[in-house]
């Protein structure tokens, strides 16, 4: 106990996220669904006990996590923003639980998949490059048919793995819903998504200071995000005594 009071609170803050990175890359490692989710509610779990004022932790988080766009450093980034953005609406706890979740597998309709094992799952090789094509925009529509039959699956994952595409003014995928009609765990997912998209290195693009990103989702605002949830956002990531 002596040992750990002398850790700065921002080391044991980095120390904590590296080995839950870890225990999610060696889920994905596994190449196994079920240990995938399994991870994604253990990480979800320990976050809920461990960081319960975002608002102190939102700067220092973002010096912590890993930008290399990875599928598993993304997923394992998106969860953590979800995570912040939840507590910061005082929700309850499982659905602090269940949105998490969804943060980290949101993306699981981009992976491949074995039709023999459908436990089976791999990242296919350069699968970010494919971000404009007709295989991006079908990834909500094929994780959600993956997962919806999962004994393991709820309603708000399976939302936040179907809806984060979606925009406030309609025009988003897969279906073209807008406002309310989005739930609110995709709401939060499909910010949580942009935000770590913009900060991270991707397709030779290197990831946008923490102003710049915040400025460009306000930008997008009006036309993509619930502006509550972008408000939420500023409030963690840039709470007044640092402006």
């Amino acid at each position: 106990a002596e040992v750990d009071q002398r850790i700065p609170a921002a080391l044991k803050l980095t120390l904590l996220l590296e080995y839950l990175r870890f225990k999610l890359q060696d889920a994905f490692d596994s190449s196994s669904l079920s240990t995938w989710i399994d991870s994604a509610y253990e990480i979800a779990h320990v976050l809920s006990e461990r960081l319960t004022n975002p608002e102190k932790v939102g700067r220092d988080i973002l010096g912590s996590l890993r930008k290399d766009g990875a599928f598993a450093t993304h997923a394992f980034n998106t969860g953590i923003y979800c995570y912040l953005l939840t507590r910061r609406l005082t929700l309850c706890s499982t659905d602090t639980i269940e949105f998490t979740v969804g943060g980290i597998l949101h993306d699981v309709g981009k992976l491949g998949w074995d039709e023999d094992y459908p436990d089976q799952i791999y990242a296919p090789e350069g699968y970010l490059d494919a971000n404009s094509s007709i295989s991006q925009r079908s990834h909500p529509l094929n994780g959600f048919r993956r997962l919806a039959y999962h004994p393991k699956m709820t309603h708000p994952v399976l939302m936040s793995i179907y809806q984060h595409h979606e925009r406030q003014d309609g025009r988003g995928f897969p279906v073209g819903i807008g406002g309310r009609d989005i739930e609110l765990g995709s709401r939060i997912c499909s910010v949580a998504n942009r935000w770590d998209g913009l900060l991270c290195d991707r397709r030779g693009r290197q990831g946008m200071s923490r102003l710049a990103a915040l400025r460009a989702i306000e930008s997008e605002k009006s036309l993509f995000w619930d502006s509550e949830i972008v408000g939420c956002l500023e409030q963690v990531m840039n709470p007044p005594s640092n402006r």
